[in-house]
């Protein structure tokens, strides 16, 4: 393998992005345990039935991933902010209780005071520091059945880059190893490039 194809194999399944959106999913299973609540991933773009079906079951907390914005200044190097956005569905009989929440889940008040306390300032080990940047009802209050509430909440992990580690530990599993190669019937070891700056 080339350091063209390390590159890519690294990249593929997402590297960064995907790292920093399992880790919010994780946290976010958390703070909302499925014993009470829903969890789902929400397309990047959802259909009406779709949207029907995301929101069938509530309450619900979905998870999307809303891009990833350079800095100005990044050079050759990407680096930005990864935003994601999350949707804290309430159901109620009382309208009140769609805002405060009953004995059993709290209601989109309670949702979104627990998601901005506690996603604040938190670290994603080896990615970046969340911060929230928007929370709102309004953007979205037209996507949910009467008797329902929902909340968006835009979180921006800021200044990230991707993992050179994860290109350079696929690099080095296939180019810095000692390969065998028959020589007059007979194996010898070959030379491996070592991205280390080794040579063997």
């Amino acid at each position: 393998m080339d350091t063209r194809q390390a590159l890519l194999e690294a990249l593929r399944g997402g590297n960064v992005i995907t790292q920093a959106f399992r880790a919010l999913r994780g946290k976010l299973g958390e703070i909302f345990p499925d014993t009470y609540y829903s969890h789902r991933v929400v397309p990047p773009k959802s259909s009406p039935a779709m949207w029907k079906d995301l929101i069938r079951t509530a309450p619900m907390i979905g998870l999307g991933w809303a891009g990833f914005t350079p800095d100005r200044d990044c050079g050759k190097i990407y680096r930005g902010d990864l935003v994601f956005v999350i949707f804290c569905l309430s159901e109620a009989r009382e309208l009140e209780d769609i805002y405060t929440g009953d004995a059993n889940v709290a209601g989109i008040m309670g949702e979104a005071a627990m998601c901005l306390h506690l996603l604040q300032g938190w670290k994603i080990a080896g990615i970046g520091t969340c911060h929230v940047r928007q929370c709102t009802t309004a953007e979205v209050a037209n996507w949910v059945d009467d008797g329902q509430g929902i909340v968006a909440i835009e979180v921006v992990v800021r200044n990230v880059a991707f993992d050179d580690a994860t290109y350079i530990a696929t690099l080095n599993r296939f180019v810095s190893m000692n390969m065998s190669m028959p020589v007059n019937g007979e194996k010898v070891a070959t030379t491996g490039i070592d991205t280390t700056g080794s040579q063997t």
